[in-house]
């Protein structure tokens, strides 16, 4: 999607490096399962064996390559880009997957495509919880705190308003946003 009339629009970096963001994603996503872990816990405790720990670690790296695709998903089906114009990757250096769409988006399409992988965390943990299956729980849990990176960009795009773009920043975590004059 081209931006009509670029010359109206002042470009704004909105970026973090991924160390930061791997650090505060980490610290968070800690604290918050440690809080969601608490009730799980009381009510149906916690096992831990093998058999259990396996799977989740297994269906951890299918879970993210679904987060990645449902980026990707958003960007196509809801921003309305082309194939050709997204893009699946890893930040090798820091263990950081993404996906990148390559041109601007309204900043709401933006938004929903940012935010569509929780369900990853609140399904399977919300499922986990109701049927007291360790699996399930602890797939949503770290599926939830995997997506802090994706909380930490739409917290950090907070006070721009809807008639902004955003443009993914292709090698720092973040983006351009295109504000209008």
């Amino acid at each position: 999607m081209e931006i009509d009339k670029q010359d109206l629009y002042e470009v704004v970096e909105v970026t973090m490096e991924a160390k930061s963001v791997n650090k505060i994603g980490n610290i968070w996503g800690t604290i918050i399962i440690v809080i969601l872990s608490i009730p799980y816990a009381f009510v149906w405790g916690i096992e831990l064996d093998g058999g259990i720990l396996l799977k989740t670690f297994l269906a951890y790296f299918v879970f993210i390559l679904l987060h990645e695709l449902l980026h990707l998903f958003g960007y196509v089906c809801i921003g309305k880009v082309k194939l050709n114009e997204v893009k699946l990757g890893v930040f090798w250096k820091h263990l950081m997957p993404y996906a990148l769409c390559k041109v601007p988006l309204k900043i709401n399409h933006y938004r929903i495509a940012l935010f569509l992988p929780v369900i990853l965390g609140v399904g399977p943990m919300a499922y986990g919880y109701a049927y007291g299956s360790g699996f399930y729980f602890m797939i949503g849990l770290l599926m939830f705190g995997g997506s802090f990176g994706d909380f930490i960009i739409l917290w950090m795009l907070r006070n721009f308003r809807k008639e902004v773009y955003i443009q993914e920043h292709h090698s720092k975590i973040g983006c351009y946003v295109h504000v209008p004059k």
